[in-house]
């Protein structure tokens, strides 16, 4: 399934660049369904882009016949950034340990600027691929197959868009 989103935020792009970058564990604080993002590693990579490991654990409010099913380690994931400033592109490929044989997930976000210069528009692309449940879920794997698909399509674009207004208001916060 693919997932593309666009947004228009009020800081030049090179802000909301950095923002998104190297405060993302601060504009955490500013997301319901995110209970924290840590920094695993960040490496500064030949040609300057820089690279970065970020451990995102969910505080989701999903369904309570969902949730009856959400383990903890279910909640977390592991995002691999490059971020390409010459480009203004992250590139991104997310690991789900729990779902690791089951999931695939990778795309970009690109930064451009907007409102004359004032603004930014920020595009997210990505693509995510299902292979299956893990054990313990053949009970449920046809309901959550069939509609993981319009839930993560939903919910991806819309936390995109909480994250990116979330790193407006850091911006304007100073």
């Amino acid at each position: 399934m693919t997932v593309s989103t666009t947004t228009i935020l009020k800081h030049p792009w090179p802000d909301v660049w950095r923002a998104l970058r190297d405060d993302l564990s601060v504009i955490a604080d500013r997301l319901d369904e995110v209970a924290s993002i840590e920094c695993l590693q960040r490496e500064t990579l030949v040609g300057g882009s820089v690279q970065i490991v970020n451990r995102w654990t969910a505080a989701p409010q999903l369904p309570a016949f969902i949730m009856q099913y959400a383990r903890p380690e279910m909640l977390n994931w592991v995002d691999h950034a490059v971020w390409d400033e010459d480009k203004a592109v992250c590139t991104w490929t997310i690991e789900f340990p729990y779902f690791r044989d089951h999931v695939s997930c990778g795309g970009s976000t690109t930064f451009q600027p907007a409102m004359g210069g004032r603004g930014a528009r920020v595009m997210f692309a990505g693509e995510m691929v299902i292979h299956g449940m893990p054990g313990g879920l053949e009970q449920v794997e046809g309901l959550l197959t069939k509609g993981t698909e319009s839930i993560v399509t939903r919910l991806v674009a819309s936390n995109f868009q909480k994250l990116a207004k979330a790193a407006d208001e850091h911006i304007a916060a100073g």
